[in-house]
């Protein structure tokens, strides 16, 4: 019944809004998953009916049903439905236009959501079925964006397809495939997107964006051996947006590495190199000094705390966003993914969360060591140096420092930390000497003893008769600045 009702809203058999149809396709993904059998060995069984309505929609909104081949784009602001249709004769199939068909709202939003929902389903050991990567490379490898005219009198210009592009490219990354190869089509494929939009940038280089995250993904799950060039993307020579997916993607492959490096590359490991979150802050704290960018200095310790408490990566998330909480939902459905009844059953628990979100080790920040004490000294000099202006970047470092040592000192910095002199005033040392230059120029100004009083001229108060005779002495602080008999 729940996989029925999910279908038809999806399919827009009923009157629901496009964001009602798009997040029924995402929540009849994760019913797949609380639904499927143990093994994915076998996906025509009856089980897995979710998983074939899906596909099936799919097919029936975008696809040639002769070719079985997905039909080119055509983005309608209004929805619409794109149908392919001979114009020769009956049994010709050379040259074909395009009829459009207005079907029903939000079919675009249809058009990316399907494949998120199905990147989304697992069987119950935790593994997405192959015919799902195998749909998705189709969707990539055999997109057309030739025909996507912003109007059909006028064929000079082509509206861009980089949101629905990107959100298969992210679908595509993070399967969890049971059978990963170093070389596969999928790594070389968004490889290829990737040095295409680098030619023909797409709106606010989407794809790129898109791209760097896919292939961070790729390589924390063992799907991608070579190197790709984050640091040249990371640099100023790109646009803010692309920077940024290429840092969080350079910190986040730096918390994941193994903290005493790799073993095979220790003939070749360079003298005094770091690994692993001691890499990822030092990294982020040399951004910090020498980039002139505050929102990049910002973003490069929100990176840090995001890896530290495990959250998912937001780049590509804010930049496909069409609503205000995408990052949120992102999150959401990273709990989802690994525990489909989260939300369905019943509400998370803080534990089940806390298993979703695995933070990295910190042992090595924290050990008495020549780069955890570097680490630590430079973070204490930023936030007293270069964050004196940037209230928000003093903070984060502040929240980053008190996450990795908390509120003591840390054990790599408690044997240079030296004894505090006896007038010491608390950490108000320029206080303390300011207030002594005032006393010295005070005694030099007025001489060591002030001028006695005239009792002739100015007798003393009723109020005061009773101290006559007595030595009036005047301190500031443990210091006497003057001393007179009355």
């Amino acid at each position: 019944m729940a996989c029925r009702a999910l279908t038809e809203a999806m399919s827009g058999l009923t009157t629901h809004s496009r964001r009602v149809r798009a997040e029924s396709a995402i929540a009849l993904g994760l019913w797949q998953s609380l639904h499927a059998p143990h093994t994915n060995a076998n996906t025509a069984l009856p089980e897995w009916k979710g998983m074939h309505n899906l596909k099936r929609i799919f097919k029936e909104h975008f696809f040639d049903r002769t070719a079985d081949m997905p039909l080119p784009n055509y983005f309608l602001p209004s929805g619409g439905k794109v149908v392919l249709e001979s114009v020769g004769t009956s049994n010709s199939t050379a040259s074909r236009d395009i009829r459009i068909h207005d079907y029903a709202e939000g079919e675009y939003e249809i058009k990316k959501a399907i494949p998120r929902g199905l990147s989304m389903v697992r069987c119950k050991t935790g593994f997405s079925p192959p015919e799902i990567e195998t749909f998705l490379l189709q969707l990539v490898m055999q997109n057309d964006n030739s025909k996507n005219y912003v109007n059909m009198t006028d064929e000079s210009s082509v509206a861009d397809d980089c949101f629905y592009l990107g959100s298969l490219i992210l679908s595509l990354s993070v399967l969890n495939l049971e059978v990963r190869s170093p070389q596969t089509t999928t790594a070389a494929e968004i490889t290829r997107l990737l040095h295409y939009d680098d030619v023909h940038p797409s709106y606010r280089h989407t794809i790129t964006i898109c791209c760097l995250e896919a292939l961070c993904n790729l390589q924390l799950t063992g799907r991608l051996t070579h190197d790709i060039p984050y640091y040249k993307y990371a640099s100023p020579a790109y646009p803010a947006m692309v920077r940024k997916a290429a840092i969080e993607s350079i910190i986040r492959l730096y918390f994941a590495e193994d903290p005493r490096g790799d073993p095979t590359m220790l003939q070749r490991r360079e003298k005094g190199r770091v690994f692993g979150p001691l890499a990822a802050i030092t990294y982020a704290l040399e951004l910090i000094e020498h980039d002139e960018s505050p929102s990049i200095r910002r973003f490069a310790v929100q990176v840090c705390l995001n890896c530290i408490r495990g959250f998912p990566p937001s780049i590509a998330a804010q930049v496909l966003s069409t609503w205000d909480h995408a990052y949120t939902l992102s999150i959401m459905h990273s709990i989802q993914m690994e525990y489909p009844g989260a939300f369905l059953q019943k509400s998370p628990t803080k534990e089940l969360i806390a298993k979703v979100f695995a933070p990295p080790s910190l042992a090595p920040l924290r050990e008495d060591s020549p780069a955890a004490r570097v680490a630590a000294e430079s973070m204490w000099t930023l936030m007293n140096t270069a964050a004196d202006y940037d209230q928000p970047l003093r903070v984060s470092l502040t929240m980053l420092y008190r996450k990795i040592w908390g509120d003591t000192t840390p054990i790599c910095l408690a044997h240079t930390v030296q004894d505090k002199p006896s007038d010491w005033a608390g950490g108000y040392e320029s206080l303390r000497r300011l207030i002594e230059a005032s006393e010295n120029a005070l005694r030099d100004s007025n001489g060591s003893k002030m001028v006695p009083l005239d009792e002739s001229k100015t007798p003393l108060p009723t109020a005061l008769e009773h101290l006559k005779g007595k030595k009036l002495t005047l301190k500031f602080g443990a210091n006497t600045i003057s001393s007179q008999r009355i």
